[in-house]
């Protein structure tokens, strides 16, 4: 139960800081950027479900809510493959 507490707050407080990396990124370029840039797709954009954040314009909510939905079924399925033969 803790580590996945754990997990879950590395990745919500990643996520809020994607735009952030995406910005290191692009400013670092080489080796660094490119360490960097699967972080941006791997890590989900948190930012976009801050709906009070007035810098950036509301998706609507049938995309926040396909984006969490595929976001949690890839998720689903990678820990399916990786999960399947394992006999506990």
């Amino acid at each position: 139960l803790l580590s996945s507490v754990v997990i879950a707050v590395v990745f919500w407080t990643l996520g809020h800081f994607l735009p952030e990396v995406d910005f290191l990124a692009r400013k670092l370029g080489g080796l660094t950027g490119m360490v960097l840039k699967p972080f941006l797709y791997i890590v989900p954009n948190m930012t976009i479900f801050a709906v009070n954040d007035t810098a950036a314009p509301f998706p609507g909510w049938h995309v926040l809510a396909g984006y969490a939905g595929f976001y949690s079924l890839v998720c689903l399925a990678f820990a399916w493959a990786l999960f399947r033969r394992k006999e506990f």
